[in-house]
């Protein structure tokens, strides 16, 4: 706003309208540093729409996907729920089996993706199933997802110890990979201690090893805590935990 003269104004946020007052030469209104209009000696009043936040979010600058080259497409994402069906992962000490709630996990993110990301999300298993590895990083080959999202919870013959992680591959991805993973990881740390930061895949773990586009793995808390394991177990941590991943997911797509 440029003027010589004393000058007072009202922003209504509430009904969305300036009103001007004195004399003026003209003030420019911007939010967000956007401009929505002007005012001048001869007006008093400009009404004006507030930005929408939902188109702004859509405005932004998304990921080039590395797998399809389409810079303003929606995201492609394969979610893995780890384990499943002859393979239950960790169990803990009350029989829960870690397949069972990595797929309630995965389905919430699903719909959190899909539904407020406007993703296309494909699934490993969406039952009590068991998926060979290949298979499951296959599917994300095949989709050409722009990342590969693996849940899976951690265990530890110290029932102390609790928190999450994210583990990302060594390969030709490694730089979207650690990125995603941070951006998860600091989300996800919200609700649940932070175990360890995000860290490059020691084990050369095979649904890792086989992807071709960014890919990350979940560890979200430790079955083998008994707060952890209340938590992971309730509808409401899980819901927190799909919730905290989607938005690391988001932060990283539009970053």
């Amino acid at each position: 706003m440029t003027n010589n003269h004393n000058v007072g104004f009202i922003l209504d946020s509430l009904l969305g309208t300036a009103y001007q007052f004195d004399d003026i030469k003209e003030v420019e209104f911007l939010i967000d540093g956007a401009p929505i209009g002007y005012l001048d000696m001869y007006d008093f009043s400009v009404p004006f729409e507030r930005p929408n936040p939902e188109v702004k979010e859509k405005n932004k600058k998304q990921k080039v996907s590395p797998m399809r080259n389409e810079p303003d497409a929606d995201p492609v994402i394969v979610i893995d729920p780890g384990h499943g069906g002859k393979d239950p992962g960790s169990i803990g000490s009350d029989g829960t089996e870690e397949a069972d709630l990595n797929l309630e996990i995965a389905k919430k993110l699903r719909d959190y993706l899909e539904d407020r990301l406007n993703a296309t999300v494909y699934m490993t298993r969406t039952t009590d199933k068991y998926i060979d590895l290949d298979k499951r990083y296959a599917l994300a080959n095949e989709k050409k997802a722009d990342i590969f999202i693996s849940v899976h919870i951690n265990s530890s013959s110290n029932s102390s110890v609790k928190g999450t992680t994210v583990i990302y591959p060594n390969n030709h991805h490694i730089k979207l990979s650690r990125e995603a993973a941070d951006f998860v990881h600091n989300r996800v740390i919200d609700v649940l201690r932070d175990y360890k930061s995000p860290y490059e895949d020691n084990r050369n773990l095979a649904v890792l090893r086989g992807t071709k586009m960014p890919a990350i793995l979940t560890e979200t808390g430790f079955i083998s805590n008994s707060s952890d394991l209340k938590y992971l177990k309730s509808n409401s941590g899980q819901d927190e935990i799909a919730n905290k991943i989607y938005r690391g997911v988001k932060d990283w797509w539009f970053d």
